[in-house]
């Protein structure tokens, strides 16, 4: 009698012993992109299957900064289909779990004071202008998940004077989690020479012709900073008083003229070669023009990189 009563008190202790507890939480926050049922479950049992069951992967979290209800009969469902068919599991606890993924902000203003910033560290735009940013086309802030943030501004136009567009990306602990375009179209207030009274085309530009003037000079593709530059220059057509001066308005001499004698240079890596030659074609600065090689009577083709140097490839 004895001995059946033992059998019948271990039969009875052993389901529970053996299997393990299941207790969901009302409500958890998270930080990662997967969901395991450790984060929304407490469990109890042999710690070694526990500690398997903690690190079982449900399903991806929700984006940062969002939440989604998940009912227990569901989350029950997912485990017994992720578990081996001889674990007994027990299922207890709040019948329904929301989950909450953590999320950090990147606001409008934010960006708008990045790109700001990298602009302030371009040697492209004037060192006296001023700039600023007439409008955002991002309106709400980005949620991106929480980390170490980093960003890059990358305008789409390098000459920034006549961009409109910037390119943002976004890594938090060193992986790229954004990559937007974002319309940004700048005011940029810099002194520009202008006409100093009306000009026609063919005149010879002096001093008396032209003055600085502060202008927003984002609409420009290439406007004259420095009136020295052009002093002498022939202006290509007419402008009218308190225009601004653009760079293709003005006729420069080449810097090498056809016939003249020069010196072509060859590199590669250390290594440098030069020889004489004579220029078939007027050339500009980083004009392509044909140079007859003085030694070997061949032609090449070459850049003009300098006043009477010109770089060929070999």
């Amino acid at each position: 009698m004895i001995f059946l009563r033992v059998i019948l008190l271990l039969a009875a202790l052993a389901s529970p012993a053996l299997a393990l507890e299941i207790r969901f939480r009302d409500q958890v926050q998270v930080a990662g992109k997967e969901i395991t049922l450790g984060d929304v479950a407490r469990i109890t049992g042999k710690d070694d299957a526990a500690r398997s069951f903690e690190q079982m992967q449900l399903f991806e979290a929700p984006k940062p900064g969002d939440s989604r209800n998940y009912s227990a009969a569901e989350l029950a469902r997912i485990v017994q289909r992720k578990a081996r068919s001889d674990e007994q599991l027990l299922f207890s606890g709040a019948k329904m779990v929301r989950i909450e993924r953590a999320g950090q902000q990147l606001t409008p203003a934010q960006i708008e004071a990045l790109i700001l910033q990298s602009l302030s560290r371009s040697d492209v735009l004037p060192s006296n202008s001023r700039v600023s940013i007439r409008s955002l086309s991002l309106s709400r802030p980005l949620v991106l998940p929480v980390g170490v943030m980093e960003t890059d501004i990358l305008p789409s136009d390098p000459r920034i004077i006549g961009n409109t567009r910037f390119s943002l990306l976004v890594r938090v602990d060193g992986e790229l989690v954004e990559n937007l375009s974002i319309r940004a179209p700048l005011e940029i207030l810099a002194p520009v020479v202008v006409a100093a009274r009306d000009l026609q085309r063919g005149a010879v530009l002096s001093k008396q012709d032209l003055e600085y003037r502060e202008q927003d000079i984002s609409s420009l593709r290439n406007p004259v900073l420095d009136l020295e530059l052009v002093e002498g220059k022939v202006l290509k057509r007419t402008l009218r008083s308190g225009a601004p001066l653009e760079m293709p308005q003005i006729e420069f001499p080449p810097l090498i003229a056809r016939g003249e004698i020069v010196t072509i240079r060859a590199k590669r890596g250390a290594l440098e070669i030069t020889a004489q030659g004579e220029a078939r074609q007027d050339g500009m600065l980083g004009d392509q023009i044909r140079v007859r090689n003085l030694s070997s009577k061949k032609e090449v083709l070459g850049v003009v990189v300098a006043p009477g140097l010109v770089e060929v490839e070999f």
